[in-house]
C-alpha cells in the first residue's frame, strides 16, 4: 500500500510539471521489455483518445520469480534475473489521483517478444471503455443541440383585420336580419381587443296597413380569446336604428338608440373562422302608427356568422 501510495503522488508531481496531454511514464529494469518499442506503442494508443488528455499512464517493470524451478547445479553459476521472469505493472491515474486502473503481467522470459502487445491490448481495452466525464475534474458540460432560429409568437402583437357577414333569426317576435361589417383584432396569440362596424337589415315587419322596415349602424368593442382551432368574441355594440315606414299613406322615418351584448363562437375551416352567434338587446323598442297599432322590436338574435380574414401582421 506504501508503495502505491507512493507511485502515485509521484505520477502526480510528473503529471504537474508536463504539458498538457496525457503522461506517460516509463520505469523498466529489464531486458524482457524494450522501452522504446513500449513508449512508442503506447503512446500511439493515447494519441488516439483525445478525452485522455489528463490521463497519467505508468509502467513499471522488475525482474522477480515467477516460480520458475531452478536446477541445482546451476547454483554455483550467475543466473540472470531476467531469466527467472518479469513483473510489469500497468496503471492508469486520472487528474484528481484516482486510481482507474491497476493491471499486473507476469511475464515469462518466452512471452517477452509479445509482452508490448499485450500490454497496449489491456490499454486499449481500458480507455475504449472509461467514462470520458471521468477523465475531467468536473463533467463535461453537455453540448446544447444548434439552434438556428428561435420565433416566440404568445407576446407578440398581431393586427389582423377581417369582413363579415351574418345572417340571424330574431325573437321573440320571429323576424330575421342580414349583418355585414369589418372587424379589427389588436392583441396576442391568446387575449385580443377586437372593434367592428357594422350594418344591419331587418326583414321588413307588417303593421296595420303597412310595413316598416330596420336598419342598424353599429359601432362595438369586445374581447377575444383564441384556442388551438376556434376563438370566442365577447362584445357590446351600440348605435343608431332608424325604423322607416313601407306602404303608409303617410311613411315617417325616426332613429331609435341600440345596444346589444354579443357572443361569437368560431371554429377555423379552410382559412376562414363559422359559428354560431347569440345577442341580446337590454332596450325593449317598440314602434307605433297614428293610429295607435303598436308592435315590439325583436330584442335577441340567434344565427350563423362567417369571418374572413383579410390582413394580417405582426409587431
Amino acid at each position: 500500500m506504501a508503495h502505491r501510495l507512493a507511485v502515485t503522488v509521484g505520477l502526480l508531481l510528473w503529471r504537474s510539471l508536463a504539458w498538457a496531454g496525457p503522461t506517460l511514464h516509463i520505469e523498466n529494469q529489464t531486458a524482457c521489455l524494450d522501452n522504446g518499442g513500449l513508449q512508442s506503442r503506447l503512446g500511439q494508443i493515447l494519441e488516439e483518445y483525445g478525452a485522455a488528455e489528463n490521463a497519467i499512464v505508468s509502467v513499471t517493470a522488475n525482474p522477480g520469480d515467477l516460480g520458475t524451478t531452478v536446477n541445482p547445479r546451476d547454483l554455483g553459476t550467475t543466473v540472470n534475473r531476467g531469466d527467472i521472469g518479469t513483473i510489469a505493472t500497468l496503471r492508469v491515474v486520472t487528474i484528481t489521483g484516482e486510481v482507474v486502473m491497476e493491471r499486473r503481467f507476469d511475464i515469462v522470459p518466452e512471452s517477452c517478444p509479445s509482452a508490448i502487445e499485450l500490454i497496449a491490448a489491456v490499454l486499449q481495452s481500458f480507455l475504449r471503455e472509461f467514462p470520458r466525464e471521468k477523465w475531467q475534474e468536473e463533467p463535461l458540460p453537455k453540448v446544447p443541440p444548434e439552434v438556428r432560429e428561435i420565433v416566440i409568437e404568445n407576446d407578440v402583437t398581431q393586427y389582423k383585420a377581417s369582413v363579415f357577414t351574418a345572417v340571424d333569426s330574431r325573437w321573440p317576435k320571429p323576424s330575421a336580419s342580414l349583418d355585414a361589417g369589418v372587424l379589427i383584432d389588436v392583441g396576442g396569440r391568446r387575449h385580443g381587443l377586437v372593434s367592428s362596424a357594422a350594418i344591419r337589415l331587418g326583414m321588413p315587419h307588417g303593421l296595420g296597413a303597412g310595413h316598416f322596415i330596420e336598419t342598424f349602424f353599429l359601432l362595438g368593442v369586445g374581447w377575444r380569446y383564441q384556442g388551438e382551432n376556434w376563438l370566442l368574441n365577447l362584445a357590446l355594440r351600440v348605435g343608431p336604428l332608424m325604423v322607416s315606414g313601407i306602404g303608409f299613406a303617410n311613411n315617417y322615418r325616426n332613429w331609435l338608440f341600440y345596444a346589444e351584448a354579443q357572443g361569437t363562437w368560431l371554429f377555423a375551416w379552410r382559412g376562414i373562422h363559422i359559428g354560431p352567434e347569440l345577442a341580446v338587446a337590454p332596450l325593449i323598442n317598440q314602434v307605433e302608427t297614428t293610429r295607435r297599432e303598436t308592435t315590439t322590436l325583436p330584442w335577441m338574435r340567434l344565427g350563423c356568422v362567417v369571418v374572413i380574414p383579410i390582413w394580417s401582421k405582426k409587431m
